[in-house]
């Protein structure tokens, strides 16, 4: 029962902030509450599973969904301009980072300890987290580039060339800048 009520308090609190309109975009409530629920019980059951502190519960919860939600927003900003805005972007980067701090918070005090607690990640200098980081990023930008390349080569091609659904290719300067710092996000929020 205490995931459950955990899973829907971070849904609600979650889709409150997802449902405020940005550039006059409506979004669609039935779709964001169910995502919102789905990824709330996701969170909710892996935060049931661990004993962390409150600390430890809001610092991962918040950036596992704040740096995830936040690179693909940047990919929607890239691939479906016409759909995502690219003026719209701070706005909801800053949405998704305050509806991110909203879940953490819930996540922390549904399932965190009270007290403090020990860190479970190793303590590595800063320079083992610098080389880490780096190397997930690339090992991320070259997977990127060879699965997209063969997703792009049999699936989404004619998507693309007939810009359906308002899909367009931005041009590769602008992959080779975005895609890599895409990749450190997503390095960043499993670190």
């Amino acid at each position: 029962m205490r995931i459950l009520t955990g899973a829907i308090a971070m849904a609600a609190v979650y889709t409150a902030f997802a449902l405020i309109p940005i550039g006059g975009a409506e979004p669609d409530a039935v779709l964001t509450l169910g995502c919102a629920l789905a990824l709330a019980m996701a969170i909710a059951v892996v935060a049931s599973l661990v004993n962390w502190s409150r600390r430890l519960h809001f610092e991962v919860w918040f950036l596992l969904l704040y740096l995830n939600l936040a690179a693909v927003a940047v990919e929607g900003r890239l691939f479906a301009p016409a759909v995502a805005r690219p003026a719209q972007l701070p706005a909801n980067l800053a949405q998704l980072a305050v509806a991110s701090l909203g879940v953490a918070g819930v996540a922390a005090a549904w399932f965190g300890r009270r007290q403090a607690g020990w860190r479970t990640t190793p303590v590595w200098p800063v320079t083992g987290w610098v080389w880490r980081l780096v190397v997930a990023a690339g090992v991320y930008f070259v997977l990127y580039l060879v699965i997209g390349g063969i997703n792009f080569t049999l699936v989404t091609k004619p998507y693309y060339e007939t810009h359906a659904g308002g899909v367009s290719m931005p041009p590769a300067e602008v992959i080779f800048v975005y895609e890599p710092v895409r990749g450190l996000m997503i390095a960043l929020s499993v670190l």
